[in-house]
């Protein structure tokens, strides 16, 4: 995944990541942008890895929904409660194991 940040000729800073881009009016709110957009692409990568290691069988039925929920969209989107929940199970399964 590349980021990049540039002036463009009307004056505006365009960024552009992963095949988007935005348009803003500073340079500071270019980078906040890419930087906001990096941290959540990063947290969906590494929750859909975090997926991969779980054993379903040994979950409630509230955390079997999280995470088919979580499979099926491939993680776009989560939320901070979700990821949360999602490395509280992670982890606990890796304590009993």
């Amino acid at each position: 995944m590349k980021a990049l940040i540039r002036k463009d000729k009307n004056g505006y800073w365009k960024a552009r990541f992963d095949g988007y881009n935005e348009w803003f009016m500073t340079f500071e709110a270019a980078d906040i942008w890419v930087r906001k957009t990096m941290k959540r692409y990063y947290k969906e990568s590494v929750a859909f890895s975090i997926l991969g290691d779980i054993g379903v069988n040994l979950l409630s039925c509230r955390e079997r929904e999280l995470v088919d929920k979580l499979i099926k969209n491939r993680c776009k989107g989560i939320t901070k409660k979700q990821y949360g929940w999602l490395r509280g199970i992670h982890e606990r399964q890796q304590r009993e194991w």
